[in-house]
């Protein structure tokens, strides 16, 4: 059987460990090869349930809040809740803070919901910004890839921006 494949099969459902899994499975007759299939957008939260457990799930936007979550798993949060991703079909090393889409199945194992991807192509890195509109710091359009906006509610304030490998790209003064 491989993906895109639609299968007939005998088995029976089962729960081990509240992962629900197919078992005794007899007679697998492969209808069709090619197919495409669905994958579900959803939030870190919803993808942190029950009701996504073996679905294709594909989760954007979404920060790395632990990047050493240990045994190969890291952790990313759309806003609305954490969500372990596992590397047991692919291993990747990703930056804390660094945005993500992140594709695969999800899966249940050692207490915990977990996102599965398959390969580099399931997994999208950015950059972009965590906004508080607490603060008197304004940062526009997030995410971006060529230009962005600085406004600050204090005249005279130093501003630093730093490229990704640490350099100084800007220094100056903000005024309006």
């Amino acid at each position: 059987v491989n993906i895109g494949d639609s299968v007939i099969l005998d088995g029976e459902v089962d729960e081990y460990f509240d992962l629900t899994e197919l078992v005794n499975v007899t007679n697998v007759q492969v209808i069709s090869t090619g197919n495409n299939y669905n994958t579900n957008n959803c939030s870190t939260a919803a993808a942190n349930s029950e009701d996504f457990e073996g679905c294709m799930v594909q989760v954007t936007n979404a920060t790395c809040v632990n990047d050493t979550a240990g045994f190969g798993e890291w952790i990313i949060n759309d806003g609305m809740g954490d969500l372990t991703v596992d590397d047991l079909l692919f291993s990747y090393t990703p930056i804390i803070n660094y945005f993500y889409d992140v594709t695969g199945p999800m899966t249940y194992n050692y207490g915990a919901y977990k996102l599965l991807p398959r390969d580099a192509a399931d997994i999208n890195q950015f950059v972009g910004l965590i906004e508080n509109r607490n603060t008197v710091l304004d940062i526009y359009p997030n995410p971006t890839s060529s230009f962005f906006n600085i406004d600050c509610a204090v005249d005279n304030d130093k501003i630093t921006v730093y490229d990704l490998s640490g350099n100084i790209i800007f220094y100056g003064t903000y005024s309006r």
